[in-house]
């Protein structure tokens, strides 16, 4: 199926640009449910497995898949701008209930769990477990068929509807593009159902339920309609009229994934008179997409008179800048022991988007995952949106929360009855093998912040090879009991890289009668600070009681506590600030750290009294270089590159004119000034008018510096980036056919197929090419919509220039297709490289010009020519001499020539072009001697006056 989803999406994308101008969308599906069928009780019928193959692996269909970025330069293009510094100020309780959940054969198990009063109930694929909440298995594991009309297809959710005390259960069905959905008749799970299919145009991957007030609502990810919503009251009923209506969403951009994510009601229902929620997040590396947001839309449903329903256009709310493009061929997360990698996930919003009303307004929190520092490198940005009456959405908190070294993805976050945020997720990366951590905060906390340690739900134990599929979401939901024990089921790697589920719970919220703890030093905070500055804290009380006339202390750096009473009373779930009269010396610059912390002689749990914060007193004068933002990577590179610098001022005092140089490889510094102004813990960016020659090949150490007069602090001054000039590499996706199966060009004749990572070196085919002559080039690919670029080095500098493109986005598909290849009458004579690339078009929104940049879909082949003359003789620029290079011993290559070439030298360079050695040839042979050089591939040219030939070889 490939493209064939996207394809009509691009085309309703088109036709959704022209609605723009209109207020609200009105459903384009809207029909009755296929088929209805009611249940026998589960507790009567035997549970049914189905026998895993163990020689076949199944996986769950993703009907669409990851663009890479189409806009390079994209923001933030560093580190991630709310990656969370603080380190956790709280311990954190220990897990609840903690148990091994239901093993599955597929890949990936997409585990999905709710709990109810008295039960929990699990879902992977493509088998269901229904627990009591102690673990106890009370039915299953049993097929999804069970209950979802016979199939096991996947991709399964389950929800607890509060409201109505049902539980709902659901699964896809790819035979008829259909969703399958299962409503209990009573609260109890073990009961009969009413079981609804309702088919749809097209398949619905990767489905995301929620409750709303009148509806359920379903995203897939599917070309339009991308959003459905189902008769609740009918459902719940068991109603066979109960009928879905389908969405085109408005103003979508995606990066192939169509994944939105509707609000799904936690706590008390929605009330009637709100409308449905829809999210998504927009990566300004996306086609189409000019800035990181976050787009949400309102859904409008009449149940009577479905020409009354509609969907909104979108309200575009700014947040942070992120980047959330990983790799084209889901190979993101790294894992110990191997060099298989695992599935970010990183396309779209993680599952549940809990919503929540409180007392004046409403709360939805999000999360998905990014690369915090453009490394592969995975963190979870989360977000807390409010909304106050009838104003549009506003984020209140935004983070990112990365700890360390390894990587965290697969979130599900969710808030509790006291406005507490729980977090839980996978974790992997270079010493940690695939296992499930939680983390959280308090509402009083830190905006932006979560300030729990982190705890492992469990710790996983090897690494999974083989397939990269992970997830492909989690779930977490709300104990409808106490609306703040936090339920979790994610997946794990145990012993011998066994796949297993878990299912977890753990809670925030105190139980104790009297709890009490400082959440936050608010008071002092960096700068320049003095001999007297007072501390001020943030106490909260977690308890059921109000508390009054309680101790509270500080310390500095470990030294004698300072003790006072707060005399005011706190009542239950509320904060606090309370400012000492005793201040504290930090008149000189450096780090401090303060621990504050209560002393109520009856709190029942003591591991959240403390807080502890590190202050540091800045110089006035104190300003460096941070980072190299470009030239950035390994690629080509010019004689002209343009260095820009990060300036950032770590003082107190606004800087202006600011002298800024840099140096490369030792060499020549280039002093200049920075004429902006900075204002104390700001930033900005500068570039060198005085550009860089990189264009030969090698590397490149650039220091970069600030030179203040009467900077404090010299240690901070300078940064450092090198990059290397090679002959670039590019990557793309051509497994389904892309690029080039068959590429001829004269004697070339080469049906290539996929080569690996979308790059084949077949340098060692070469076609000589008269000056002026015009030849027909044949190309081929497995798949349509392609286009084609090539590039000859006529100069020979191991770049492909704009000036060197002989034939420039020639369309060509799965049939066989000549196209003119014409060779200037001046072109240089002798070998040079030559290079093909291909791109899939995207229905003409794609071109290949840029011989370096990666690609998603396409190929890049390099071969070699020798131009001759227009006379025709085959090797003229040689007087038909030829080369032999030919191995006598281990590494050790005779060079001859079959006849006498004048002013002949002989050079060897490196397979990114590098000149690692030269000398004159004399006569006609020579020993090349490459034994003390690294295994890998050289190019050993001889050239002279009229003649320039290349050849590789490959040293052991």
């Amino acid at each position: 199926m490939k493209r064939i989803l996207l394809s009509i999406a691009i085309l309703t994308a088109m036709s959704i640009s022209a609605q723009q101008t209109e207020e609200k969308i009105k459903p384009t599906v809207v029909a009755e449910c296929h088929t209805f069928t009611e249940t026998a009780k589960l507790s009567d019928l035997i549970p049914l497995v189905e026998e895993a193959d163990p020689d076949r692996i199944y996986e769950v269909p993703n009907k669409l898949r990851r663009y890479k970025h189409v806009r390079p330069a994209n923001l933030p293009g560093g580190k991630d701008p709310v990656l969370q510094k603080q380190k956790a100020s709280h311990w954190t309780k220990a897990p609840l209930q903690n148990w091994d959940g239901t093993n599955f054969s597929a890949y990936p198990p997409d585990p999905s769990g709710a709990a109810g009063p008295n039960h929990y109930v699990q879902m992977v694929n493509s088998q269901f477990t229904i627990y009591d909440k102690s673990g106890t298995v009370l039915y299953g594991p049993s097929n999804l068929g069970t209950l979802l009309g016979g199939g096991n297809d996947g991709d399964p959710i389950v929800m607890y509807d509060k409201d109505a005390d049902r539980w709902f259960l659901s699964q896809f069905k790819q035979s008829n593009n259909s969703l399958q959905i299962a409503i209990s008749q009573t609260p109890d799970p073990t009961g009969a159902y009413y079981s609804y299919e309702f088919s749809l145009n097209v398949f619905p991957d990767y489905p995301k339920y929620s409750v709303w007030s009148n509806a359920y609502f379903v995203s897939a990810n599917k070309s339009a309609p991308q959003l459905y919503a189902m008769d609740r009251d009918k459902m719940l009923a068991g109603d066979p009229t109960a009928t879905i209506q389908g969405f085109t969403v408005p103003s979508l951009s995606t990066n192939g994934f169509f994944s939105i994510l509707p609000a799904h009601s936690t706590g008390t229902v929605a009330s009637t008179s709100t409308p449905g929620y829809v999210f998504y997040f927009q990566d300004d590396g996306w086609a189409g997409v000019s800035s990181d947001h976050i787009k949400i839309w309102e859904v409008d449903l009449d149940w009577n008179n479905s020409s009354n329903s509609s969907i909104s256009t979108p309200q575009q709310l700014a947040v942070s800048a992120f980047d959330s493009e990983f790799t084209t061929s889901w190979d993101d997360i790294e894992q110990p022991g191997t060099t298989d990698k695992l599935d970010g996930v990183p396309e779209a919003f993680m599952y549940m988007a809990h919503y929540r009303e409180f007392s004046g307004y409403s709360s939805v929190v999000l999360n998905h995952t990014v690369d915090v520092d453009g490394t592969n490198h995975a963190g979870i940005r989360w977000y807390e949106l409010r909304k106050v009456g009838s104003n549009p959405w506003t984020v209140y908190q935004e983070g990112t929360f990365a700890p360390d070294a390894e990587s965290r993805w697969l979130g599900s976050i969710c808030m509790d009855y006291q406005g507490n945020i729980g977090l839980a997720y996978s974790v992997s990366g270079p010493t940690v093998y695939p296992s499930i951590r939680y983390t959280g905060r308090y509402a009083a906390d830190p905006l932006g912040t979560m300030t729990l340690a982190e705890e492992d739900i469990v710790v996983g134990s090897s690494a999974q090879t083989g397939p990269n599929r992970w997830g492909d979401y989690a779930q977490m939901t709300l104990d409808p009991v106490d609306d703040a024990t936090f339920w979790y089921t994610g997946e794990y790697v145990a012993t011998g890289g066994n796949r297993r589920t878990r299912i977890a719970s753990f809670k925030i919220a105190s139980d104790a009668d009297d709890d009490l703890g400082v959440v936050a030093i608010v008071d002092p905070t960096d700068g320049t600070l003095s001999t007297t500055e007072a501390v001020t804290v943030t106490i909260y009380n977690y308890g059921v009681n109000d508390q009054s006339g309680f101790p509270v202390s500080y310390s500095l750096d470990g030294g004698t506590p300072v003790t006072e009473t707060y005399s005011g009373t706190i009542t239950s779930g509320s904060s606090a600030q309370h400012t000492f009269t005793t201040t504290v010396n930090l008149g000189t610059p450096g780090n401090y750290e303060i621990k504050a912390y209560t002393g109520l002689s009856a709190d029942q749990y003591n591991p959240n009294d403390t807080t502890v914060k590190t202050v540091q007193h800045l110089f006035a004068d104190n300003v460096g270089a941070t980072a190299i933002t470009s030239p950035s990577g390994t690629g080509s590179f010019t004689s002209t590159e343009t260095v820009t610098i990060t300036i950032e001022n770590f003082g107190t005092s606004t800087q202006t004119s600011i002298p800024v140089a840099y140096q490369i490889n030792g060499g020549t510094v280039v002093a200049e000034t920075y004429n902006g102004s900075i204002t104390a813990g700001g930033s900005d960016t500068y570039s060198f008018t005085t550009t860089a020659d990189l264009s030969n090949l090698g590397s490149y150490t650039i220091v970069a510096y600030t030179d203040l007069s009467g900077d404090s602090d010299l240690t901070n001054d300078t940064t450092e980036y090198t990059i290397t000039n090679e002959i670039c590499q590019p990557t793309a996706d051509c497994s389904s056919g892309d690029g080039l199966t068959k590429f001829k060009l004269n004697t070339i004749n080469n049906n290539s197929g996929c080569s690996a990572g979308g790059y084949g070196d077949y340098t060692s085919q070469m076609t000589s090419l008269e000056q002026g002559a015009t030849y027909n080039l044949q190309v081929q690919s497995g798949y349509d919509n392609q286009v084609v670029t090539v590039w000859i080095d006529f100069n020979d500098n191991f770049t492909f220039e704009s000036s060197e493109m002989v034939i420039t986005d020639q369309p060509f598909g799965s049939t066989l297709t000549t196209i003119n290849f014409p060779i200037s009458g001046t072109a240089n004579l002798g070998q040079h490289l030559m290079r093909a690339r291909t791109n899939w078009t995207w229905f003409g929104t794609a071109s290949i010009t840029d011989p370096c940049v990666d690609v998603s879909y396409g190929e890049t082949e390099d071969y070699k020519v020798e131009i001759n003359t227009f006379s025709g003789i085959s090797d003229i620029n040689s007087n038909g001499v030829e080369l032999s290079i030919v191995e006598i011993e281990k590494n050790q290559f005779k060079v001859s020539l079959n006849g006498t070439v004048e002013n002949t030298m002989i050079e060897v360079h490196n397979s990114i072009g590098q000149l690692i050695s030269n000398e004159n040839f004399t006569g006609t042979s020579d020993i090349i001697n490459l034994s003390d050089y690294a295994r890998g591939y050289y190019l050993i040219k001889v050239y002279g006056t009229d003649f320039s030939k290349v050849q590789k070889v490959f040293v052991k």
